[in-house]
């Protein structure tokens, strides 16, 4: 009796089923990086960073074992299958044909607006005409009832006021300002211990009920000058050491990290004691596969995982793929709407939400 061959599985098979056990080993790190505090292990922090590229190799993995080697697709499909709880924090798969009750609902927004002056410095715009420019665009969220602004800085402050007359606002000298068409009450701040990121509180009353807004601006990595340094530099051959750069630019975003986590230790702690309902406009300068979003999600609702569609990407600069700016709510509250509309006075995307509540009597 003759025995049966052993299939021949090329080279090329071997060394691709083993970039693909890497991938998958990468991949079971990020499902882990929510739950490590960065002051621990920073390192989980970057892994997390770039879940969006692992699900897309993932993808092309599984695409390659279809139409070459079958019983090597099961290591990217679970993957991807395990993955997809956080796939849904970058994809939305919500329709948002819905009927709106405007008497039961209202919109908020937030936004980064880069201190007004995205375009003086990326289009060498005269101050004049990016003051027009601003206000014609920022007429957009004229009718939304609450409006959760960061850097925010006298220049753009004046133009925000004159554009949103109808509205309050409560700001401090550090970036954050919140507008709002309903009363504000008692209103206060979290002290973060930095000139340029802070968080900012402000009770209103909606519909007979206090609610309170929350609007902060967590850490900056202050890398990506550094990184479209490092890619010039490598297009244009120059000759630097690039391996230092990309040190450099580790260790900011290992000191950034913790001290996100610290503040978001800090507002999560006064959100847990806050009295009443809450709703939360953010630039977290932080991903869905973070211990930072973590930290907020378990307290609160994410409106784009709740009512999201399409790709949910809020920065509008050369890192691909990243959503940082959030509105969150808690439980009282769901979202109905949800959409980034796009805009050229920023390098962040406002993100909208329509809201409907359901107070208890």
């Amino acid at each position: 009796m003759t025995r049966s061959k052993k299939p021949n599985v090329s080279i090329a098979v071997k060394v691709m089923f083993f970039a693909n056990i890497v991938l998958a080993g990468v991949t079971f790190l990020s499902f882990l990086t929510p739950f490590i505090h960065p002051k621990y292990f920073w390192v989980f922090s970057i892994i997390g960073l770039f879940f969006p590229i692992y699900m897309l190799l993932h993808g092309g993995f599984l695409v390659y074992w279809l139409f070459t080697y079958r019983k090597k697709i099961w290591l990217s499909f679970f993957c991807l299958v395990f993955g997809f709880q956080h796939i849904q924090n970058y994809i939305g798969f919500h329709s948002n044909e819905m009927l709106i009750d405007e008497e039961k609902t209202f919109q908020m927004a937030t936004f980064n607006i880069s201190y007004g002056y995205f375009q003086i410095e990326k289009n060498k715009v005269s101050k004049k005409e990016n003051s027009l420019l601003l206000a014609e665009k920022l007429e957009a969220l004229k009718e939304v009832d609450i409006i959760c602004f960061q850097e925010v800085g006298d220049y753009v402050y004046n133009i925000l006021k004159k554009s949103f007359p109808k509205h309050k606002s409560y700001r401090i000298e550090k970036g954050v300002v919140i507008f709002s068409k309903f009363p504000i009450g008692n209103k206060g701040f979290i002290e973060f211990g930095t000139f340029t990121n802070s968080c900012i509180w402000a009770d209103v009353t909606i519909k007979g009920e206090k609610v309170r807004i929350y609007n902060f601006h967590l850490q900056s990595n202050k890398v990506s000058k550094d990184a479209d340094g490092i890619v010039e530099n490598l297009q244009n051959n120059e000759n630097v050491k690039w391996y230092k750069d990309i040190k450099g630019i580790l260790r900011k975003y290992k000191n950034t990290n913790i001290s996100r986590s610290r503040q978001i230790d800090k507002v999560v702690n006064h959100m847990e004691q806050c009295p009443y309902p809450f709703l939360v406009g953010t630039d977290m300068n932080d991903v869905p596969v973070s211990y930072i979003y973590r930290q907020i999600s378990k307290i609160s609702s994410d409106a784009f995982r709740e009512r999201g569609k399409g790709l949910g990407t809020t920065y509008a600069g050369n890192i691909p793929l990243l959503r940082i700016d959030y509105l969150f709510y808690s439980k009282t509250f769901r979202c109905l709407q949800y959409k980034t509309p796009t805009t050229n006075i920023s390098d962040h995307y406002p993100v909208v939400a329509t809201l409907s509540h359901h107070f208890e009597n």
